[in-house]
Order: C-alpha cells, then structure tokens, then sequence
C-alpha cells in the first residue's frame, strides 16, 4: 500500500510473454505483473511532472543559483 501510485483497477490488459518478450503499455493504462515461474521481470515507467512541479523545480533552481537576483536597467 506504500507503494501504490494509483486508486485499485481491474486489469485490461492480459499477456502471457515469452523469454526475450517485450511489451509496451502505453501511458494511462496502470498494469501490474506476475511471473509464471522464476525469472527477471522490469518494468520501466515515467511519470511526467505536472506543470506544477515544473515550475516549482524551476524555481528552486533559479533560487538555488542565485539566478534571479541581478534587476533590469536600462542600458543608456
């Protein structure tokens, strides 16, 4: 339960893969796996952020750089 990134779903997707299988499943479809027997299983995910937590991770930089504190003057 620590773990879960998503509210519980009934699976859509039903795969029984090979050895040297590989599949896609494509974002917005959560899945979760079981192996058959023993062996190594992967499964690789990226989250995007929100726009958010882009500009909230922008901003710690620009502060964290010391980036934003010069003012505008004009050249003349």
């Amino acid at each position: 339960p620590d773990l879960l990134q998503v509210a519980p779903f009934e699976a859509i997707i039903d795969e029984v893969l090979e050895p040297g299988d590989l599949v896609y499943i494509p974002p917005g479809f959560p899945h979760e796996g079981y192996s058959l027997e023993n062996s190594l299983n992967y499964s690789v995910g990226f989250r995007a952020p929100s726009g958010k937590e882009l500009l909230s991770g922008f901003a710690d930089y620009v502060l964290a750089q010391e980036l934003g504190s010069r003012r505008y003057k004009d050249p003349g």
